[in-house]
């Protein structure tokens, strides 16, 4: 049989993102910014939001919203949330088996349906992903020990979803992202114990560390705001960097630079997206320092045009450096 061979960027299909984190934080409305969103609402608690929704009271609710998926009027669909449908796929198996609820067969005996279920759910959405439906599923947090194989445990904020479940979702989400509160933590003098306290701001983590999962597809390196059009905008950003006729990754911009010079303290106000992106690796190059966090993106402080930089710009200097760091 002859191989058909395509290129993978034509075969691409719409995103299926997992964004879960802490209570109240604003999840639901995250994943109403989505293009014409039509909610699975698995919950019943959208009243506070102005969106379309599906009722669901039963796992077979739920497969007929993707099977009757209204894709004239809607672009995206938001499952709300994935505990609770998880809770609607459990009652449908005890009562298929005849169980009081999903751990009665004992050794955990009752999840491998439960996992099954839910990959013919992700299996259903994939022909919507494929006619350019947004998949969003929205979950609560819950924070479990990890045990680390390399190391000492600690503890990490998770999906609050059975492991097999959450497994299967982290590995076929095309991004998964944690939102929570900035919070800082800080000792005044002579306190024995740190005091935390909140800036205020909802923010999206987008890469993984140890606290947390995460991941993405698009090369971002640092928290968003929690806002769909910032994701959308830092999505189309690198899309369109991939498109035909342009180089898949930005060219690598020299900078000489004395071995011996200390680090640069640029305080004109001028800037291009070239110049501040030499000015960042040739900093990188003289120093074990890592940069901090300035503009939602990893820059040193020291590289003061950053600040007069837009969103855009921001986001070419980071593809530009983002894989030295």
């Amino acid at each position: 049989m002859a191989l058909q061979i395509v290129r993978s960027s034509k075969t691409r299909i719409a995103d299926m993102n997992l964004i879960y984190g802490v209570e109240g934080i604003g999840k639901s409305t995250w994943a109403a910014g989505a293009p014409s969103p039509l909610f699975m609402d698995a919950e019943w608690r959208l009243g506070h939001l102005d969106v379309d929704c599906v009722p669901c009271v039963c796992a077979a609710d739920a497969f007929g919203v993707v099977k009757e998926f209204p894709s004239d009027t809607h672009r995206s669909l938001a499952v709300d949330t994935a505990d609770a449908l998880n809770a609607l796929f459990e009652a449908a198996i005890c009562k298929e088996n005849h169980w009081d609820n999903i751990e009665s067969p004992g050794y955990g005996k009752g999840f491998a349906p439960l996992a099954n279920m839910w990959l013919k759910f992700v299996d259903a959405l994939t022909p919507l992903r494929a006619a350019g439906v947004e998949v969003n599923i929205v979950a609560h947090a819950v924070v479990k020990m990890f045990s680390n194989p390399a190391g000492d445990d600690y503890e990490r904020y998770i999906p609050e979803l059975p492991k097999k479940v959450s497994a299967l979702l982290k590995a076929r989400c095309s991004n998964i992202f944690f939102a929570h509160y900035e919070d800082v933590a800080a000792k005044s003098k002579g306190a024995l114990k740190a005091k935390g306290a909140s800036t205020g701001r909802r923010i999206m983590e987008t890469c993984h560390m140890a606290a947390w999962d995460a991941k993405n597809s698009y090369d971002l390196i640092g928290p968003l705001d929690l806002n769909y059009s910032k994701f959308n905008e830092a999505r189309n950003a690198w899309l369109a960097q991939q498109s035909p006729g342009r180089p898949a990754t930005p060219p690598k911009v020299d900078a000489q630079v004395p071995a011996t010079s200390p680090p640069a303290d640029v305080s004109a106000p001028a800037h291009t997206v070239a110049s501040v992106t030499a000015l960042l690796k040739a900093w990188m190059a003289k120093t074990e320092e890592r940069p901090v966090v300035a503009a939602t993106r990893f820059f040193p402080a020291s590289v003061k045009q950053i600040k007069t930089a837009t969103q855009t710009e921001l986001d070419q200097i980071a593809a530009a450096v983002g894989k030295e760091l």
